[in-house]
C-alpha cells in the first residue's frame, strides 16, 4: 500500500480520504444543481402567476431531497462508491465540542450583523415566517429545514463538493468555494455573510473528522432555532 502523501504546510491533521470524484465532477454536479434553482424559481414563479395550488411545504421538501440525484450520479454510482465516501462516517465528540464554540462565535456575528442591518433600516424581501403562510402544514416545514435540509445539504456541500475541490485546491480554498457557493445558492443576498460564515465552520468541521456528522448537528441546531423563531412570530402575526 502506497504512504498517505504529507499534507502541504499548514493543512489540519485529520484521517483525510481521497476521493475518485474530480473538480470536472464537482462542476458537473454544480451546473446541475444550478439547473434545478432554475427550474424551481420558474415554476415559483408560474405559480404565482397562475395561481396554482400547491403545498409549499411539500415543494421544499421535494426540492431539498433532489440535491441527492447529483451527488448519487458523479460519486456513488459513477466510481462504484459506498456512501460512506460522501462523509456518513464516525466521529470523535470533541469535534462536536469545538463546533459548538464556533457556532456560539457564529450567532454572536449573526446577532450583531442583525443589528447593523436593523439600524440602516435593511430588511430581507424574504421573511421565513411566510412559509408557514404558504404550507398545509407546519410539520412539513419543520421536517425539511430540521431534518432533511441539513442531512442533504451536507451530503452536497460538504461530502461531495468541498472534498472534491479539496483534491485540487487544498482544503482552505475549498473551504472559502464551497462556503461562497453554500451562502450565495440561499438566494438571499443580506445573509450570505453570516451563512458564508457556517459554511466555512462546517467544512472545518468536516476537514477534522472527514464526517458530515458534526456539521449535520450543527445545521440541525441552526435551523431548529430559526424555524422555532419564525414559528412564533408567524402565531403572533396570525393573531394580531
Amino acid at each position: 500500500m502506497m504512504d498517505e502523501p504529507t499534507p502541504p504546510e499548514g493543512e489540519i491533521q485529520s484521517t483525510r480520504s481521497r476521493v475518485p470524484w474530480t473538480t470536472r465532477d464537482v462542476w458537473v454536479g454544480l451546473a446541475l444543481f444550478l439547473a434545478w434553482l432554475l427550474v424551481s424559481l420558474g415554476f415559483g414563479i408560474a405559480r404565482e402567476a397562475y395561481a396554482w395550488e400547491f403545498d409549499f411545504g411539500l415543494f421544499l421538501a421535494l426540492w431539498e431531497l433532489m440535491l441527492i440525484i447529483p451527488t448519487w450520479l458523479l460519486t456513488i454510482r459513477k466510481y462504484k462508491l459506498p456512501w460512506r465516501s460522501l462523509g456518513l462516517r464516525k466521529f470523535d465528540l470533541t469535534t462536536v465540542a469545538v463546533g459548538c464554540g464556533l457556532m456560539i462565535f457564529s450567532f454572536i456575528f449573526n446577532f450583531f450583523y442583525n443589528l447593523v442591518l436593523l439600524f440602516k433600516g435593511i430588511h430581507s424581501p424574504f421573511e421565513i415566517e411566510g412559509l408557514f403562510h404558504t404550507a398545509a402544514s407546519p410539520w412539513l416545514i419543520f421536517l425539511t429545514g430540521i431534518i432533511i435540509a441539513p442531512l442533504v445539504e451536507e451530503i452536497f456541500f460538504r461530502g461531495f463538493l468541498y472534498t472534491g475541490l479539496r483534491e485540487k485546491y487544498g482544503w482552505m480554498a475549498a473551504a472559502l468555494i464551497s462556503a461562497g457557493l453554500f451562502a450565495v445558492v440561499h438566494l438571499q443576498p443580506i445573509t450570505i455573510p453570516p451563512i458564508f460564515l457556517m459554511g466555512l465552520i462546517f467544512a472545518y468541521l468536516y476537514q477534522r473528522t472527514e464526517s458530515i456528522w458534526p456539521a449535520v448537528i450543527m445545521h440541525f441546531a441552526t435551523n431548529t432555532l430559526g424555524l422555532a423563531a419564525a414559528y412564533a412570530v408567524s402565531q403572533l402575526d396570525f393573531l394580531s
